[in-house]
């Protein structure tokens, strides 16, 4: 039986590898073509519960390292509970209120 591997540290070992010469052809061939000549037919459609937990991916031109201290009864650690990239979530949050204000 094939071991499961969980997405953070899936994730965190493909982008820790440099890619070899042919991955790098392969992409540079890829990124030419229209996605309608692409072929997906061999990458499986995201499941409803995998479509949950995608976190939006949102433009920013730089970020700013920063430390704060929050209330007790703020739930940081219910956030770093749903796994890799807490950070990111804290941030989409943080962008969300700073959004709805404008």
């Amino acid at each position: 039986m094939a071991q499961r591997l969980e997405l953070g540290s899936l994730l965190i070992d493909i982008l820790s590898k440099p890619l070899t010469r042919q991955q790098r052809v392969t992409l540079k061939s890829l990124a030419k073509k229209p996605d309608l000549e692409i072929d997906f037919s061999d990458i499986p459609e995201l499941t409803d519960e995998q479509l949950a937990q995608v976190v939006p991916f949102r433009l920013r031109s730089k970020t700013t390292p920063i430390s704060f201290r929050v209330q007790s009864d703020c739930s940081v650690a219910e956030v770093k509970t749903k796994g890799p990239g807490h950070r990111s979530r804290i941030n989409a949050i943080l962008a969300n209120v700073t959004d709805a204000r404008s």
